[in-house]
């Protein structure tokens, strides 16, 4: 299905074979969150409800965490 959608839209889907392109978003929250419990994606178990959460939770992840500082230092390597 993901690979007849991105051909429809015109997107190269090439790149998802590859295992290393595919991780567990709730393993990546809680690294980006500094801990080792995981915590629920907040779904509701149905396609729609999950996507949706982790649509959220990318956009979430995407964003610098609150409890951080801001660091002006432009040489500094991206996280």
């Amino acid at each position: 299905m993901i690979g007849q959608h991105s051909k429809a839209s015109g997107l190269n889907p090439g790149y998802l074979r590859r295992p290393e392109s595919w991780g567990c978003l709730m393993k990546r929250r809680a690294i980006w969150m500094g801990t080792t419990s995981w915590l629920a994606l907040g779904g509701d178990h149905r396609a729609l409800g999950d996507a949706t959460a982790a649509f959220k939770l990318l956009h979430q992840l995407a964003q610098r965490p609150t409890w951080t500082h801001e660091f002006d230092d432009p040489d500094a390597p991206a996280i």
